[in-house]
């Protein structure tokens, strides 16, 4: 590998890397200050929330601590060996795993919520199913990769058709059940102005929590379809599970919010 090529993949393997983590850094400190704030609050939750959220919090620092690992493998460790360019870190490999861990509780925690506006167990149920055939792509790649030690750049390819599998049926999901959330919000509106009021913040509140996971799952999916050579993708993906922490606890606290302007005792 010759001198020019070697910084153009070093750009492109490094870094992404590089901004993929201090990124994620600072997302996690946004949700580590919702962890606290939550944890410290008198919520009267159930002990399936509470696990749902001290899950998320366990798998946020696992994930930013490989991540840590990840960037010290490329910019420390094997700093003047050009030839881990070429291979895949198990690190890096483990990505869709995390993620699906962080993603999939809280496809759950949101489907559970249009249960219960809905009334229909079958819906949940078919939910369910989706979410879990969203994740199956995350944790194949994972165990695949894992098994392939020596995995080159030029076969980069098959880990990313499942990134991109991956990628496409998260974000049906997401668009899914925002869209059923949204819905059945609305079906709820009333003659009454107050109720209308509180309907549509939490209408509001849940699409603007949506968006950016998204547009972040969108641009896994495209970057990982057209730029297979290269980490670009990695600046998203990482920090889909941090997004998807922020759901969770902002869509909490607009329930404790809108039941207290109820004057209702907040509970989930």
């Amino acid at each position: 590998m010759d001198t020019p090529n070697l910084a153009v993949v070093v750009k492109q393997v490094v870094g992404p890397v590089l901004i993929g983590v201090v990124i994620h850094a600072l997302l996690l400190g946004v949700v580590g200050c919702q962890y606290v704030q939550y944890f410290t609050s008198n919520f009267k939750d159930s002990k399936w929330l509470k696990f749902t959220v001290a899950w998320m919090a366990l798998i946020d620092l696992l994930l930013m601590m490989n991540s840590a690992a990840l960037l010290w493998y490329y910019a420390v460790e094997n700093f003047a060996d050009p030839t881990v360019l070429d291979g895949s870190a198990w690190n890096f490999n483990m990505l869709p795993f995390f993620c699906t861990l962080s993603a999939f509780p809280v496809q759950v925690f949101l489907a559970d919520r249009i249960r219960k506006f809905s009334g229909s167990s079958t819906l949940f149920a078919a939910l369910v199913v989706l979410i879990l055939a969203g994740a199956a792509p995350g944790w194949v790649s994972a165990i695949k990769v894992q098994m392939d030690s020596n995995m080159s750049r030029s076969h980069r390819a098959t880990f990313l058709k499942f990134i991109s599998a991956w990628g496409g049926i998260s974000l049906g999901c997401d668009t899914v059940l925002t869209a059923l959330m949204t819905y059945f919000l609305w079906q709820k509106r009333t003659a009454f102005q107050r109720t209308n009021k509180i309907l549509n913040r939490y209408m509001q509140v849940g699409i603007q929590s949506a968006l950016p996971v998204t547009i972040c799952a969108a641009l896994v999916l495209i970057l990982s379809r057209t730029l297979t050579t290269t980490n670009i993708h990695y600046i998203f993906s990482v920090n889909l599970g941090r997004l998807y922490s922020i759901i969770l606890l902002t869509v909490r606290y607009a329930q404790v919010s809108f039941s207290l302007f109820c004057g209702l005792m907040p509970h989930a």
